[in-house]
Formats: C-alpha cells, structure tokens, sequence
C-alpha cells in the first residue's frame, strides 16, 4: 500500500520517489489532502515538508559540524535535501539515536533550524544493517497507524494489517480468519 501511494504521487506530480515519500509522510500518508494542498499551493506545501529549503548554513571544507573533527571527504556525508554535511560517525550516531527513540519517517537533518527530512537511503547508508531493520518496521508501523483505511488486526500474534474498502465498515476479516470491528477493534 505505501509503495502504490508513493507511485501515485510520483506519477501524479512528476516528481521523485523521494520527495514523493517525504511529502506523504508529512501528511501522514493521507493522500487526498496532500493533493488538495499541493495542486492550491506547491511551494508552500514543498517548503513546509522541508524541500523546498535553500539552507545557506551548509558546513564547508572537511570539518564535522557537530565533533568539529577534521575528516577526510570519504569520513563526511552530506544530507541530499540539504547539503549539510557531518561526519559518518555523528550522522550514524544521530540516526540510531532517533530510530532506537522509535522514529522513522519523520526524522530531520540534525542541522540547527534545518527541517529537510531524511530519506531511507540516506538512513539505510549510515546505520548498521540491525538498526535499517528496526527504522524500515517503525516506517510500516507509521505508515500503517496514520493511515485510516489501514488497521492492525488485533489476534494474539498476528501482525497483519488489514485494508478497509471503505471507512465506517462496522465489520472487516484478517487473512488469519479474525473478524473485527475497525472502529472499537474488539
């Protein structure tokens, strides 16, 4: 589902996957407002999912911002929405601090005042393979919980979401044969 939303938004506003993704999770993958918003005003709804952002505090040479080490260029990553630049080692440490915070699609360049979001291959470049896993589940879980036409099943064990064809439904079944309501999920 997340994917067909994406591809929706790609083709729609002939833009990236990436900044298709980003604009989606800034508002919390509900896709008719995001469209409403953006076909009134797209600088403003670009500016406001962070970018659109022409930072003029980008850090220069070969110098972390945030250890002020000096680092060769391969020891530097820059964010690819903002051009700040800091070393691997802080943006590893930065990133694993917010995913093990239970952040995914929501986490911003660690610039001061910057809020150009992170994307999952900048995430997945930085970050042990141990800790992609658990910021790829919390992106599901996100993706899953803002959206309402999606719902957890709520059986012991299960873990599936299930699609509603329609909001309101008083009843819904999971593929694992749990019926429910979506609306109390009892």
């Amino acid at each position: 589902e997340q994917e067909n939303e994406i591809k929706r938004i790609v083709d729609l506003f002939e833009m990236s996957r990436i900044n298709a993704a980003a604009l989606l999770a800034h508002y919390h993958w509900n896709a008719e407002k995001l469209i409403d918003r953006y076909s009134e005003d797209a600088d403003k709804v670009l500016e406001a999912a962070g970018l659109n952002l022409a930072c003029a505090e980008t850090v220069g040479g070969a110098t972390c911002g945030v250890c002020f080490c000096d680092c060769a260029p391969h020891e530097l990553s820059a964010s690819p929405r903002c051009a700040h630049a800091f070393c691997n080692d802080c943006w590893a440490g930065y990133l694993v601090s917010q995913i093990g915070d239970g952040a995914a699609s929501g986490i911003m360049c660690m610039a001061h005042k910057c809020k150009a979001p992170l994307d999952a291959s900048f995430v997945q470049a930085l970050v042990p393979a141990n800790v992609y896993v658990k910021y790829a589940e919390f992106s599901q879980c996100q993706f899953v919980d803002s959206n309402p036409y999606l719902k957890w099943c709520p059986a012991p064990g299960c873990g599936r979401a299930v699609k509603l064809a329609a909001l309101g439904k008083r009843e819904v079944r999971c593929s694992c044969g749990m019926s429910f309501c979506p609306s109390c999920m009892k």
